[in-house]
């Protein structure tokens, strides 16, 4: 599937799903976001002046890798949660629902 056809379906708002998306704008991941990384982003004041790319690289060295792990499967739980509960609703859980 080519980048620009895979929207993102844990917020239904025909964006883009890439890692950008996920970590830093997907709607229905803003309280686990809000709770995990802000802590993490507001301990440094150069996160305040940085892209999505660098918050990213930054995010990533060795001295936040541990923190943005434990994030990261909090976020991805989270995703995946409310995936389950769109299919609990709807009957439906894959990447084809919804196009018929």
């Amino acid at each position: 599937m080519k980048k620009e056809e895979r929207f993102c379906k844990t917020c239904n708002k025909k964006k883009v799903e890439d890692e950008f998306h996920f970590f830093f704008h997907c709607s229905t991941l803003d309280s686990t976001r809000k709770a995990k990384f802000k802590p993490i982003l507001d301990d440094n004041v150069e996160t305040t002046i940085m892209n999505d790319h660098e918050k990213l690289s930054w995010l990533i060295e060795k001295d936040q890798i541990k923190e943005f792990s434990r994030v990261l499967v909090n976020l991805y739980q989270d995703r995946q949660g409310s995936n389950l509960e769109e299919a609990r609703v709807t009957g439906c859980l894959g990447p084809h629902c919804g196009e018929l």
